[in-house]
């Protein structure tokens, strides 16, 4: 359930900033863009680029991709967090690959000289806008960005090189990130690298980095952009326009069924706890009344009384917790529910004690 609130709480952090976002839309493609081999892909990427570029030069999108699918895919198949030690490496968690009109439109505060920077991207150039206190390491940032993203950006037919230019800011920005993906949910990174591209710099060779990442793109006008994809003929390509708004209320909604559902569950399970253990209390009762009977009479207080009984729930009990722990991988889920549960069994052992030692009391008194 914690899980559940957490992955709620990181969602709607940005439910606010989704209003004002209202207009922005984004694409889903069909079955006829997909690809079964490199050279589809290729081909298919050629057909996207004129109309991304088109698009992104004027205006009408822009492109923000994290890297916070990647890492929760990471997180999920190790023990350990990769990139802990390396929040700014190539596909760190701080990264943030932008195009150069979004700091505009999200209203980012830059010094003139980096916009001028930002506005005059030359061929095969990107510009990484550091945090200033990464100054120090800029040589090796430097370096380890123009081997990756060259890597990343261009196939090795090309034969061609990405260039790194730097910028600082030292502004302590928290970044809208558009966020809509089913894996990771924040919606705000701070102080992230910025690496600012464009289709006009990159060239044709880049394709497929546009291509490939179609969800990352953001329209700001819906006409707009159904009329630009008849004009370059790929409306047959796509299944549909969608408010990416609406994307991020469905997730949302989502995500508050499957903590409702898990709730309703876990009452459930304590319901049923219950129902279970008081059965077991009467059919206790009903064949050892007489042992209990006689212990009683002779002096036994309540636990002295029960021990084997209660010695044989918790038994049960931490077997039950140990196959909780492998599955759920967690100390403290495990201990709570082994504690809470052994709880439960004895408080309602002690309510059915009571109501036999009214019986008994009865039976002595003659009633």
């Amino acid at each position: 359930m914690s899980t559940y609130y957490h992955i709620l709480e990181k969602n709607e952090a940005g439910q606010a900033t989704w209003e004002q976002r209202s207009n922005v839309v984004t694409l889903q493609t069909g079955r006829s863009s997909q690809m079964k081999n490199l050279d589809e892909l290729q081909t298919n990427a050629d057909k996207w680029f004129d109309f991304i570029q088109h698009a992104i030069d004027n205006e009408n999108a822009f492109l923000i991709k994290h890297n916070l699918v990647e890492q929760a895919l990471k997180q999920a198949i190790s023990n350990h967090n990769e990139t802990e030690n390396n929040p700014y490496g190539v596909e760190g968690k701080n990264i943030l690959y932008v195009t150069p009109n979004y700091f505009k439109k999200e209203g980012i505060k830059l010094t003139s000289e980096t916009f001028q920077k930002i506005n005059t991207l030359k061929d095969g150039q990107i510009l990484a806008i550091l945090p200033e206190e990464l100054q120090k390491n800029e040589k090796d940032i430097k370096a380890n960005l123009q081997q990756e993203l060259t890597n990343r950006l261009y196939s090795s037919k090309s034969n061609q090189t990405v260039e790194i230019s730097i910028a600082y800011t030292n502004k302590n920005n928290d970044v809208f990130l558009y966020n809509t993906t089913h894996i990771a949910y924040d919606q705000w990174l701070s102080n992230p690298i910025f690496l600012v591209l464009s289709p006009k710099a990159l060239g044709k060779a880049s394709s497929i980095f546009w291509f490939t990442n179609l969800e990352y793109l953001y329209f700001t006008d819906l006409h707009q952009t159904q009329e630009l994809l008849k004009h370059y003929q790929l409306d047959q390509m796509v299944s549909g326009l969608s408010s990416a708004r609406e994307t991020y209320l469905q997730l949302n909604q989502k995500i508050k069924i499957e903590i409702f559902s898990n709730l309703a569950s876990a009452m459930f399970a304590i319901l049923t706890s219950i129902l279970l253990f008081t059965s077991l209390n009467l059919l206790y009762f009903e064949a050892f009344r007489k042992t209990i009977f006689l212990k009683k009479i002779a002096g036994y207080y309540f636990f002295e009384l029960h021990s084997r009984y209660i010695t044989s729930q918790i038994a049960a009990l931490f077997l039950g917790s140990g196959l909780a722990f492998i599955i759920s991988k967690n100390i403290w889920i495990t201990l709570i529910l082994f504690f809470s549960f052994s709880s439960l069994a004895v408080l309602l052992l002690k309510i059915c004690d009571k109501k036999e030692s009214k019986t008994y009391a009865s039976i002595i008194k003659g009633g």
